[in-house]
């Protein structure tokens, strides 16, 4: 199955389908940071946790700018932008100092912020260059 350009546009700026999405990773991103991961199977990647805080934060600032592009029908500034990179690397902070001080498990890294920070930038570059190819933001 092949979807269209105007399909695929449809879809992306589905409100109830962007906001799922957001309830999806902005619930998994705390719940997978603050969980017991020890008896989980290791990968055997130098600093695989790394890609996985990329990834996680790259998804989340997407989902972010992609739910507030279609919450408020209007194209994402530059200023927009800049709100939701400082608040997703925000969310990365608190969920760092969480585990920090609700677990005994879990420890607070300055590389993990940075590889969230990281993400959130990519995110937001992908999410600009997508609504630009679709033309949904101009």
């Amino acid at each position: 199955m092949t979807l269209s350009m105007q399909q695929l546009t449809k879809l992306i700026s589905n409100k109830w389908l962007s906001l799922c999405l957001l309830i999806l990773i902005a619930s998994a991103i705390p719940a997978l940071s603050l969980i017991n991961i020890s008896d989980l199977p290791k990968l055997k990647v130098k600093s695989a946790d790394k890609l996985y805080h990329l990834i996680a934060y790259a998804s989340l600032s997407f989902s972010v700018a992609l739910h507030y592009r279609n919450y408020k029908e209007k194209n994402i500034s530059l200023k927009d932008f800049s709100g939701i990179f400082f608040l997703t690397i925000l969310f990365g902070i608190v969920i760092e100092v969480l585990q920090e001080s609700l677990t005994t498990y879990r420890t607070f890294d300055y590389f993990d912020i940075l590889a969230n920070t990281l993400g959130s930038f990519i995110g937001l570059v992908i999410t600009s260059a997508l609504l630009q190819f679709l033309k949904i933001n101009k």
